[in-house]
């Protein structure tokens, strides 16, 4: 169950505030020691981002639980 309820919003909150809070702080940091972001920073949040739509997207889809379960055995 997620705090902010079962919106995608919430459910996004509820899975990914840490890694992206995490994110955040390195690109931050970059930019207070560098003063820019890094090009691989920039590519692995977008990476990272992605990622995170995706597992959202397939975390409601049945066709994907059906499979996701026959990989497991049950």
């Amino acid at each position: 169950m997620a705090p902010l309820g079962e919106s995608l919003f919430g459910e996004s909150v509820a899975l990914y505030l840490g890694s992206d809070l995490l994110m955040l702080a390195l690109g931050a940091y970059d930019l207070a020691t560098r003063g820019r972001l890094h090009p691989a920073y920039i590519a692995g949040v977008l990476w990272s981002i992605a990622l995170q739509f995706t597992g959202l997207m397939l975390l409601h889809s049945a066709s994907w639980k059906a499979l996701s379960l026959h990989l497991i055995g049950h």
